[in-house]
């Protein structure tokens, strides 16, 4: 495949798996060789070492507020009740004092994973494995099938990558998202993002620790301001705009540029490597809106034509820098990344 035929939103791994298919291919193949796993109780083992077995949730959900914590504690596993120790209470003292929020009545709880994993040898609570949450996944989503939630309240790193990102269980920490709010169309549902109550009750217990349970106060304020908002339509094709006029995409950066609102953006490049010598930063996507973004072409070929001549990419390079210098909020996901391509790409040296 050469460079003048790639679309501009491959990455250079999917670049290469399309150029070398054999060497993928074998790999495949070993993969169908290979016996799948099967991620069930008998996968996790849990089950046989604890008093409460596959622990079913709690609460009346009359709000259809949906709580997930991330595994029981030895307290849970007594009274076989999830979040009901020393966080639950906390939680529930917090919904009441600070919402009008019945815990009980109101809301609805349940953990990722199912059963008590016990203790370790210093008495301490063993965390589950990412095995053992994939093997309590299907029940957990039955749970939010069941309770048709209209709000998902993670509690836990644990119980926010279970929910959050349905893919796997690497992204999303409570320590970067907590307070956050995501629409997930997957459960028809907000999520919300914050830490274990636990969390804060270790904190405090500490040598030298302080009460910070406002931090949980303040994300419960945040995560509940979505109640009544309706989830934004899910992006189709019909939503990305692509810009190959130049002066119209002057237009468009110029008035993001002068724009209050939070504005999003994000480079689409043929390297992570910003100052690569053969690095091309192909476009650029844009927008202020959950509904639909722009795509403005730097240096993109169509038919073996460039989109913008040379002269129309520093037109269009210029309005891209008024944006940056522009009053609106700037949001990108990845600051540095974003600030070694425009250091490379659109600051002359």
């Amino acid at each position: 495949m050469s460079n003048k035929d790639t679309p501009f939103f491959l990455r250079p791994m999917e670049i290469y798996m399309a150029e070398h298919p054999e060497e993928f291919e074998k790999k495949e193949k070993v993969k169908a060789k290979k016996k799948t796993k099967i991620l069930d109780c008998t996968t996790c083992g849990l089950m046989d070492k604890c008093k409460t077995k596959k622990m079913k949730r709690f609460g009346q959900a009359k709000a259809k507020i949906l709580f997930i914590g991330e595994q029981p504690d030895r307290t849970d596993d007594k009274y076989g009740v999830p979040i009901c120790g020393g966080g639950g209470t906390l939680l529930k003292r917090i919904l009441s004092n600070y919402f009008d929020i019945d815990f009980d009545i109101d809301c609805v709880r349940t953990n990722a994973v199912r059963c008590y994993p016990g203790r370790d040898r210093k008495g301490k609570d063993i965390k589950a494995t990412a095995t053992q949450l994939l093997c309590c996944r299907e029940k957990l989503y039955q749970d939010i099938e069941e309770v048709q939630p209209e709000l998902i309240i993670c509690l836990g790193s644990k119980a926010i990558q279970a929910v959050a990102n349905p893919k796997g269980l690497s992204a999303f920490a409570a320590s970067n998202v907590h307070g956050l709010v995501f629409p997930v169309h997957e459960q028809g549902c907000w999520v919300g993002a914050s830490y274990a109550p636990k969390f804060f009750l270790q904190n405090k217990s500490d040598k030298g620790g302080k009460d910070d349970t406002m931090v949980l106060v303040n994300d419960l304020a945040s995560i509940f301001s979505v109640l009544d908002m309706p989830l934004p339509k899910k992006l189709t094709m019909d939503s990305h705009i692509r810009i190959t006029d130049a002066d119209e995409a002057v237009k468009i950066l110029d008035r993001f540029a002068n724009s209050t609102k939070p504005t999003a953006y994000d480079y689409e490049a043929n390297t992570y490597n910003a100052f690569d010598s053969e690095a091309i930063t192909y476009c650029v996507s844009i927008t202020d809106t959950v509904d639909s973004a722009y795509c403005i072409p730097f240096h993109f070929e169509e038919g073996g034509k460039p989109i913008f001549n040379e002269q129309e990419v520093i037109k269009v390079k210029a309005a891209m820098v008024r944006f940056l210098l522009g009053s609106a909020p700037k949001v990108v996901q990845n600051f540095y990344m974003e600030e070694m391509w425009e250091e490379n790409f659109l600051i002359p040296p």
